[in-house]
């Protein structure tokens, strides 16, 4: 039997899921959504719902939070301090702007890791921000299915209206790469990219292989990530 706290607070729910979906919320709306949490905790604590009404009412509340989260902060906005100090946790959204004063506490807090390439290629594929610097925080956030660790990472660019701080959501740290890589370039996403020389019998293959794409190929020496040299084997302009 379905208890009547769940119902309440059921209808609670139901009544900010149609306000999300409207986007007709605001921070001190947010806010005291958020209490629901406590009360439904409450309410499991004292008896009054069952165990899995409660169960159920938190999945409903985590789904909620998340679309209030998306409804609040997709708007341009930029998140600052207060709203993380407001938040409980760091909230903000891949590809949104946020202050400078949480891009360096973010980067001050633990000694940050290199910024990926691959990152800032994503950066403005996804969400057409250019950056010109960047870091992974520099402790891992979670880890994925593989294992790999998976870091917050941030960056910043400046332009005649001065800099622009943003969270470009998670990112794995980059190995360093030493050695000959080629490098394909002709706006492929199957093709583009850098390929060990092993993964070709000879820089020839590599160059049949360019031609067939029209691509342009590069050959890059690195050391401990630094790229020391480079050579145009092939363009098809």
């Amino acid at each position: 039997m379905i208890t009547h706290r769940f119902n309440r607070i059921l209808r609670r729910l139901a009544d900010y899921s149609d306000r999300v979906r409207h986007k007709k919320i605001d921070d001190t709306e947010n806010m005291l959504f958020n209490r629901e949490e406590a009360d439904i905790q409450l309410s499991y604590q004292r008896g009054e719902i069952t165990r899995a009404e409660y169960e159920a009412l938190n999945r409903i509340f985590y789904l909620l939070q998340e679309a209030a989260q998306d409804a609040l902060y997709t708007d341009g906005s930029i998140y600052s301090w207060t709203d993380w100090r407001r938040d409980g946790s760091f909230k903000a959204l891949p590809g949104q702007e946020i202050t400078r004063e949480v891009y360096d506490e973010m980067r001050n807090c633990t000694p940050p890791k290199t910024f990926p390439k691959s990152k800032a290629r994503q950066a403005l594929s996804e969400y057409e921000i250019p950056v010109q610097e960047g870091f992974l925080m520099g402790e891992a956030t979670r880890t994925d299915t593989d294992g790999q660790e998976l870091y917050l990472a941030f960056g910043m660019n400046s332009n005649d209206k001065g800099e622009h701080f943003y969270f470009l959501g998670l990112a794995k740290e980059e190995k360093k790469l030493n050695g000959s890589f080629y490098y394909f370039e002709c706006g492929n996403a199957f093709v583009d990219g850098l390929y060990n020389v092993s993964a070709f019998s000879s820089d020839g293959e590599a160059i049949r292989k360019a031609a067939d794409y029209e691509a342009t190929l590069y050959r890059y020496e690195y050391q401990d990530g630094e790229q020391t040299d480079y050579t145009v084997l092939y363009d098809p302009i």
